[in-house]
């Protein structure tokens, strides 16, 4: 739709109208970005029972832009959208329960909302649910349920869910532990930029955990995770590169130039360049 018209039959009150321009404004599309002007077009198509709008007000009012944060009012919007039948809406909202935000903390509304935006093949709410049943304090513990929406998640792509399909198989809860078939998530993961499961599969290699012993792949590892912000990482390959384990100049190079390479096949993971030194052996 071009702006200008959706602006015209915004004015007449035409709710799809008022949520395209509320969104262009959110996003500085063709205008420039104004998330008070972008509340005030959310909100007449919100008013008007738009689902996008409502889910969409009702982050505005979560992160507090353009609008007061105001938790509460966030959640009322969700829940509006997620009666509504948004998936979006019914993970946003089933978050809000686990975290207690503008409602009382209710794992049980938590996961009931989960299990709809799941049932509608949301990934994030299938992690979620697998993290919930896994993970959470609040949660009674059930590993065949937490399996079964992290190989859900995972199959589908989540690295998060890849991650904690890993840590299941490497401490065997609700599977036969298994190192290798730890190591190969843990892999898809690190693949897809985890910085968590690259220092874990860095830790495999290092050891070597159901995976060859390798200590390439070892700082290869290492330095993807240290360049993706996780600290210890850094911390560990300073020590490795400072041990009997060290690499000489020409394994450096080779772990630089697999790094180089990382970076090419995955142009949308944070990170870039190389971080292991050159060094004189």
């Amino acid at each position: 739709m071009d702006l200008a018209r959706a602006q015209m039959l915004a004015d007449k009150g035409d709710a799809k109208a008022e949520y395209f321009v509320g969104k262009s404004y959110a996003d500085g599309t063709g205008v420039a970005q104004d998330f008070g002007k972008a509340a005030e077009f959310y909100r007449q198509a919100a008013d008007q029972g738009n689902v996008e709008a409502e889910n969409n007000l009702a982050v505005l009012y979560a992160d507090g832009k353009g609008v007061k944060q105001d938790w509460a009012e966030a959640a009322k919007w969700l829940r509006k959208a997620a009666d509504a039948g948004d998936a979006i809406a019914q993970y946003n909202l089933g978050n809000s329960y686990a975290h207690g935000r503008g409602v009382a903390t209710n794992f049980d509304d938590a996961i009931a909302w989960y299990r709809k935006a799941a049932g509608q093949n949301l990934v994030s709410a299938m992690q979620a649910l697998g993290e919930l049943y896994y993970l959470n304090e609040g949660v009674e513990p059930d590993y065949q349920e937490a399996l079964k929406w992290n190989r859900k998640a995972a199959d589908l792509g989540s690295a998060s869910a890849q991650n904690n399909l890993g840590v299941m198989y490497q401490d065997g809860h609700g599977v036969q532990q298994s190192d290798e078939e730890a190591a190969k998530w843990f892999e898809k993961a690190a693949e897809q930029g985890l910085a968590k499961a690259q220092f874990t599969l860095a830790i495999a290699y290092s050891y070597g955990k159901g995976v060859e012993k390798d200590r390439i792949k070892t700082a290869y590892w290492l330095s993807l995770s240290a360049n993706g912000g996780f600290h210890v990482a850094r911390e560990t390959l300073d020590y490795f590169q400072a041990s009997p384990s060290a690499l000489n100049d020409q394994e450096i190079a080779q772990v630089n130039q697999m790094i180089k390479d990382y970076y090419a096949r995955h142009p949308g993971v944070k990170g870039s360049g190389t971080l292991l030194p050159k060094t004189s052996m």
